[in-house]
């Protein structure tokens, strides 16, 4: 947990700052290369998923569980999404996570581009990660010209578009 908004004793508002991603860099005799943002990402949202529910269920009073539990008598009833979200809304602490990506832009090889982040997939991720955070952030940027520059919502469906 790297943000903590503590108030009587109780953590009220919390969150994860992550950077995923990294560019090719020189290592001792060699060099290293990129390292995509999809590589460990999944491992790194479960982490996130854990402590946001973790911290939820830690502040949450038993009464409030045992109602859960009581009204539908089986916590993996059709109805678990319906209450799972009201519960991740409404309990404390407000969960959030942030992060920076930086998108490997991979290599040529015959005439392809391999080994690049797919920023669509990237969205959907972070998109489901929304079920256990109360809110998510995500800045994603990528190398351009030797720079950094933002990588726009518009211009991934625009790509995306284009693709077809």
């Amino acid at each position: 947990m790297d943000l903590a908004y503590v108030a009587g004793g109780t953590v009220l508002v919390a969150g994860e700052v992550k950077m995923t991603g990294s560019p090719p860099y020189l290592r001792r005799s060699y060099v290293q290369k990129e390292r995509k943002t999809q590589s460990d990402l999944d491992k790194r949202l479960k982490e996130v998923k854990f402590t946001a529910v973790d911290l939820k269920l830690y502040h949450t009073p038993n009464e409030v569980i045992v109602k859960i539990l009581s009204s539908d008598g089986d916590l993996l009833s059709a109805t678990l999404p319906l209450w799972w979200d009201e519960w991740v809304k409404a309990s404390i602490p407000g969960f959030y996570s942030f992060w920076a990506s930086r998108l490997a832009s991979g290599q040529l090889k015959n005439g392809k581009v391999v080994n690049a982040d797919n920023p669509d997939l990237l969205l959907e991720k972070f998109d489901r990660l929304r079920k256990y955070n109360n809110a998510v952030g995500v800045f994603m940027f990528k190398e351009e010209n030797d720079r950094y520059v933002p990588v726009e919502v518009e211009n991934i469906k625009k790509a995306k578009s284009d693709d077809r």
